[in-house]
């Protein structure tokens, strides 16, 4: 089997699709089955493992395998499979496509060797997620899915930008850290937007609690913690993100002592156990 079968983000691809015309009855079945090879082909990649394909005469790496590569993808197809568990007792089509959508993109920003396939799973997973907002039961759910995609749409602008602005500079197509002041800060804000980290933080308690339950459970497993794997590819060891780190972990549990909705008390605590992410990639 080639390394581009490997990939444990296709099991969640092929499922979206499939997930998409399946009748009530067999999606049950596909929302369980695809996370689970997903799970095996996440644990059984060897560290080393490569795809490239060539596009304008550039060889772009749209899968490394490495140690922090498989932590986080064993990760997010553990968290889709137990999500999809969760979500059976609902198994509207919407629900599942999005969610399935969101893990795959997940993974392939864990995965992402090159810089472009990194932002089309960026996208990707911000797109979901919006969706996943959007199928929340309550009439506030259309306005916070569309302000959760205007701050994201906004963010990967930013991160856009930055990865243009690298390029150019000669810092090369793979995902690398980024050095030069002006692409680092783009980047960097991008990726501070969705770990929500203070101030940047209020789509996440505004959107998270107005999402259906199982919504809910699929977006605090991936679009944050995708942050986290990004900055901890691209700026390990950045002594900015300590006190940053530290901030968003007082913030969100002061916030979250304050709140009597359990769902926005939820969110706030997102954001306080986030900050500890944020604070390790610092230190």
């Amino acid at each position: 089997m080639t390394a581009d079968l490997l990939h444990p983000a296709w099991p969640f691809v092929l499922s979206a699709a499939a997930l998409a015309l399946t009748p009530p009855a067999g999606r049950r079945l596909i929302a369980l089955t695809a996370p689970a090879v997903a799970v095996v082909l996440a644990w059984c990649m060897p560290d080393g493992t490569r795809a490239a394909v060539q596009l304008m005469g550039q060889d772009l790496l749209w899968l490394r395998v490495d140690a922090l590569g498989r932590v986080f993808a064993l990760a997010f197809a553990l968290l889709g499979s137990l999500g999809s568990l969760y979500a059976l007792g609902q198994p509207r089509r919407r629900l599942l496509v999005s969610a399935h959508g969101a893990a795959a993109a997940a993974i392939g920003v864990a995965l992402a060797g090159d810089w472009l396939w990194f932002y089309l799973a960026w996208e990707s997973l911000a797109v979901a997620s919006f969706v996943l907002v959007m199928d929340g039961p309550g009439r506030r759910a259309g306005a916070a899915a569309f302000r959760y995609l205007l701050v994201h749409l906004a963010g990967g602008a930013a991160l856009l930008a930055g990865i243009a602005l690298h390029v150019a500079g000669g810092g090369g197509l793979n995902v690398e850290p980024v050095t030069a002041p002006g692409p680092a800060a783009l980047v960097l804000l991008a990726f501070m937007v969705n770990a929500a980290v203070p101030p940047l933080h209020a789509w996440l308690t505004d959107a998270y609690p107005e999402s259906s339950p199982p919504g809910s459970v699929f977006l605090s497993a991936f679009a944050t913690k995708a942050a986290v794997c990004a900055l901890a590819r691209v700026f390990p060891g950045l002594e900015l993100l300590v006190p940053f780190g530290v901030a968003m972990a007082l913030w969100g549990v002061v916030f979250a002592v304050l709140e009597n909705d359990i769902r926005r008390l939820l969110a706030y605590h997102i954001v306080s156990q986030v900050g500890y992410m944020v604070t390790a990639v610092g230190v």
